[in-house]
């Protein structure tokens, strides 16, 4: 085995109250006093209330309309004579996906689990090729910009795996001490498996919904495009807050988070779902908008006058969600484990940031 061959860390509770992460119920969570200092870079324990309330009751209205238009979509596609042959048709398609989804994520965690460091390596060679593929393809295509922005992503895949080819032992053994916490609190697995089959359902729904208005309404595109991504950003970060709470549990209070359906699954999700939810409402919505206007920006590739600017704007766009989800990665973090709102952890994600940049800067 692999994996049973890298060292796994991990920490244990503390006494001082301010230096362990947001726990289950029974680490007494949220009892900081309101004189504690904000930091930005440990983070403390917040106290339990609501957090950016107002962007959770919106998604929640919005769910509500769109559950109003379902059935209204329903009634208009069968009224049509072969809505019931495209929902069909929609119903196979989302379910082969699912289950491809599920197939390949289950698939893609065994691998992890067992060959950590391997998978390390091999996401840095798998970099350089796909570059390098693309610049020839760009080539033989006689795309000569496409090539050339390739040979020159090919050449920076190159220089970051040499720069940080020393630092793959440390990274495999992160990956592996994630996954010991994960393999410890398997129930995760079905809190994102129900999500994805969730997020099916929505899609099935969705694309009923948007069949019927784009037809008559095309104008509503963005509101629709808006919807479909928001409502997938608010499934997947409520995972990856889930996940943060327990793997903080786990790695301060190992005996309450050491079972498939431990105690920290259950606080942690209830967590999310409720004090910290509107803080996710908050930051998905920020990444959907400029998903959604990526998607229009898409369907104007087809005008040659103007690809050009559509690829320009294409890449600009992409730079920001880049960015922003990057951002959002770690700002969930910092809410799944203190109970942070978005904007302060957020915050606390910059001075993060810029401690590092300066310690970095100060060893060279």
């Amino acid at each position: 085995n692999m994996a049973s061959n890298m060292p796994v860390v991990q920490g244990y509770a503390m006494t001082n109250s301010n230096a362990a992460p947001m726990a289950a119920e029974g680490t007494n969570y949220g009892m900081g006093s309101d004189g504690d200092t904000f930091n930005g870079q440990k983070g403390e324990h917040q106290p339990k209330k609501f957090n950016d309330v107002f962007f959770a009751v919106l998604f929640y209205l919005h769910l509500g309309a769109m559950a109003i238009l379902l059935p209204i979509s329903m009634n208009a596609n069968g009224g049509g004579g072969d809505g019931a042959g495209s929902l069909g048709q929609i119903i196979y398609f989302v379910t082969v996906c699912g289950i491809f989804a599920v197939g390949v994520t289950t698939i893609s965690l065994g691998f992890m689990m067992q060959y950590a460091k391997q998978l390390v390596k091999l996401a840095l060679f798998f970099q350089i090729g796909v570059s390098l593929a693309m610049a020839i393809f760009g080539l033989m295509a006689g795309s000569m910009m496409m090539a050339g922005l390739c040979f020159v992503s090919f050449a920076f895949s190159i220089c970051y795996t040499m720069a940080v080819w020393g630092r793959i032992p440390f990274a495999a053994a992160n990956l592996n001490t994630a996954l010991t916490a994960v393999r410890a609190n398997l129930g995760l697995s079905v809190v994102a498996y129900t999500f994805l089959i969730i997020a099916a359902i929505f899609s099935m729904a969705w694309t009923t919904i948007s069949n019927n208005i784009l037809a008559t309404y095309p104008g509503m595109a963005f509101l629709l495009f808006l919807s479909y991504f928001w409502t997938h950003q608010v499934l997947k970060n409520t995972i990856h807050v889930t996940t943060a709470g327990v793997i903080g549990t786990w790695w301060f209070a190992p005996h309450e988070a050491s079972s498939c359906c431990s105690r920290a699954i259950g606080d942690s999700f209830g967590r999310a779902t409720t004090y910290s939810f509107g803080s996710i409402c908050f930051g998905s919505l920020i990444v959907a908008v400029v998903q959604a206007l990526r998607h229009l920006n898409h369907h104007l590739r087809g005008n040659e006058d103007a690809q050009i600017v559509v690829c320009i704007i294409d890449c600009f766009l992409a730079c920001i969600e880049g960015i922003i989800e990057y951002f959002n990665k770690w700002a969930y973090v910092y809410v799944g484990l203190y109970g942070y709102s978005y904007l302060d952890a957020g915050r606390n994600v910059m001075t993060l940031v810029s401690s590092v940049l300066c310690a970095g800067v100060s060893v060279r």
